[in-house]
C-alpha cells in the first residue's frame, strides 16, 4: 500500500488530471488501496433523515472553506488543508465558523 504522500499527491493528480486512461487507472487504485485500509463507501442520507425525524440530538461539525477556481483555491491548497487537520478538531465553536 502507498503511504508516500509525495505518491498519493501523484496518483490522485493523475485521477483528477490525467489523460482518460491515467485518469481511469489511479481511480481504480486509489479505489483499491481504500479497500485494503478498510475504507468502504457510505453515505451519510441516512443520518440527515433520522436527523429530520428527530431520532438523533442536534450536533455541530467543522467546517472548511474550499473556494473553487478562479478565486484563488488549487488541488494543493486542498490537500495542505486535508493535512493540516491531523487531530480532531472541536465540535463548539462560534456559528458559522470556517477556514479559508
Amino acid at each position: 500500500m502507498l503511504k508516500d504522500s509525495g505518491k498519493i499527491d501523484a496518483l490522485v493528480r493523475k485521477a483528477v488530471f490525467g489523460s482518460e486512461d491515467e485518469k481511469a487507472h489511479a481511480r481504480w487504485m486509489i479505489w483499491e488501496m481504500g479497500q485494503q485500509a478498510g475504507v468502504r463507501p457510505a453515505s451519510i442520507h441516512e443520518l440527515y433523515l433520522a436527523r429530520g425525524r428527530g431520532e438523533v440530538p442536534a450536533f455541530t461539525t467543522p467546517a472548511m472553506k474550499s473556494s473553487a477556481p478562479p478565486r484563488g483555491s488549487t488541488p494543493g491548497r486542498s490537500f495542505a488543508k486535508s493535512r493540516a487537520v491531523k487531530s480532531p478538531i472541536p465540535t463548539s465553536g462560534p456559528p458559522n465558523m470556517s477556514w479559508s
